[in-house]
Protein backbone atom coordinates (compact mmCIF):
# COMPACT_ATOMS: atom_id res chain seq x y z
CA UNK A 1 0.00 0.00 0.00
CA UNK A 2 1.41 3.39 -1.32
CA UNK A 3 2.62 5.99 1.87
CA UNK A 4 0.94 9.31 2.08
CA UNK A 5 3.47 11.87 2.42
CA UNK A 6 2.74 15.62 4.40
CA UNK A 7 0.63 17.38 2.70
CA UNK A 8 -1.07 14.69 0.56
CA UNK A 9 -4.54 13.27 0.28
CA UNK A 10 -6.05 10.11 -1.06
CA UNK A 11 -9.33 9.97 -3.06
CA UNK A 12 -11.09 7.12 -1.78
CA UNK A 13 -13.60 5.26 -3.66
CA UNK A 14 -16.81 3.23 -1.64
CA UNK A 15 -17.94 0.71 -3.75
CA UNK A 16 -21.74 -0.95 -3.46
CA UNK A 17 -23.12 -3.85 -4.85
CA UNK A 18 -26.45 -2.65 -4.51
CA UNK A 19 -27.25 1.26 -4.00
CA UNK A 20 -27.95 2.32 -0.58
CA UNK A 21 -29.19 5.57 -2.13
CA UNK A 22 -29.81 7.84 0.85
CA UNK A 23 -29.15 6.27 3.65
CA UNK A 24 -25.08 5.87 3.64
CA UNK A 25 -23.92 8.77 4.62
CA UNK A 26 -20.57 10.63 5.66
CA UNK A 27 -20.61 14.61 6.67
CA UNK A 28 -16.76 14.42 7.53
CA UNK A 29 -17.50 13.78 11.12
CA UNK A 30 -20.09 11.56 11.48
CA UNK A 31 -22.22 8.72 9.91
CA UNK A 32 -21.46 4.79 8.63
CA UNK A 33 -17.45 5.20 8.62
CA UNK A 34 -15.11 4.67 10.71
CA UNK A 35 -11.74 6.64 10.38
CA UNK A 36 -8.76 6.64 12.48
CA UNK A 37 -5.22 8.40 11.72
CA UNK A 38 -6.66 11.14 9.42
CA UNK A 39 -10.08 12.79 8.58
CA UNK A 40 -11.98 11.91 5.57
CA UNK A 41 -13.85 14.88 3.60
CA UNK A 42 -17.56 14.19 3.37
CA UNK A 43 -18.79 11.70 0.93
CA UNK A 44 -19.94 12.88 -2.57
CA UNK A 45 -21.77 10.27 -5.46
CA UNK A 46 -24.52 8.33 -6.19
CA UNK A 47 -25.41 4.90 -7.22
CA UNK A 48 -23.18 2.15 -6.47
CA UNK A 49 -20.20 4.59 -6.44
CA UNK A 50 -19.23 6.92 -3.72
CA UNK A 51 -15.92 8.94 -2.99
CA UNK A 52 -14.36 11.14 -0.10
CA UNK A 53 -10.80 12.48 0.27
CA UNK A 54 -8.51 11.17 2.98
CA UNK A 55 -6.61 13.23 4.55
CA UNK A 56 -3.70 12.30 7.03
CA UNK A 57 -3.15 13.32 10.99
CA UNK A 58 -0.07 15.99 10.49
CA UNK A 59 3.26 14.93 11.07
CA UNK A 60 1.91 11.18 11.91
CA UNK A 61 4.23 8.26 10.65
CA UNK A 62 1.86 5.85 11.88
CA UNK A 63 -0.93 3.60 10.08
CA UNK A 64 -4.28 5.16 9.19
CA UNK A 65 -7.56 2.82 8.35
CA UNK A 66 -11.01 3.63 6.37
CA UNK A 67 -13.61 1.00 7.48
CA UNK A 68 -17.55 0.96 6.62
CA UNK A 69 -19.22 0.15 10.03
CA UNK A 70 -22.16 -3.22 9.92
CA UNK A 71 -25.65 -2.49 9.89
CA UNK A 72 -25.13 1.33 9.73
CA UNK A 73 -27.35 2.07 6.35
CA UNK A 74 -29.71 -0.19 3.88
CA UNK A 75 -30.58 -0.86 0.30
CA UNK A 76 -33.18 -0.12 -1.41
CA UNK A 77 -34.66 -3.25 -0.51
CA UNK A 78 -33.96 -2.55 3.38
CA UNK A 79 -31.10 -4.83 3.86
CA UNK A 80 -28.71 -3.62 5.80
CA UNK A 81 -25.65 -2.73 4.72
CA UNK A 82 -22.35 -5.59 5.64
CA UNK A 83 -19.03 -4.55 7.42
CA UNK A 84 -16.22 -3.33 4.78
CA UNK A 85 -12.90 -4.23 4.25
CA UNK A 86 -10.75 -1.78 6.19
CA UNK A 87 -7.82 -0.34 4.31
CA UNK A 88 -4.62 0.13 6.21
Amino acid sequence: MPQLKAGETANITFTFSEDPGTTFAWDGTTGDVVVSGGTLGAISGSGLTRTATFTPTPASSGTASITVAAATYTDAAGNDGGAGTTLP
